[in-house]
């Protein structure tokens, strides 16, 4: 429901480019909701796996591109110029 919201404001002929990304958090103690037993994707290799108890985050992002004039990027790099003499 909240992808059909979000795709309505994006153009019908614009493509739609998403980011998305995951990561585990730690959380010890005996107290903490919701906690599982997850693989460490970075400190695990093929030999080794690596396990943290704790919470796996989820995250997306709509990836849009935006124009930018040419007239200023001359500017900014005659401003960088002045600058660096």
């Amino acid at each position: 429901m909240l992808a059909q919201a979000i795709l309505a404001w994006i153009p019908s002929q614009e493509p739609v480019l998403v980011a998305a990304d995951e990561h585990a958090t730690q959380h010890r103690g005996k107290r903490v909701f919701g906690k599982d037993k997850h693989r460490d994707a970075v400190r695990s290799s093929q030999s080794h796996t690596v396990w943290l108890w704790g919470h796996k985050w989820g995250g997306a992002s709509h990836l849009r591109a935006t124009a930018v004039r040419p007239n200023s990027i001359r500017q900014r790099d005659s401003a960088t110029k002045r600058l660096s003499n």
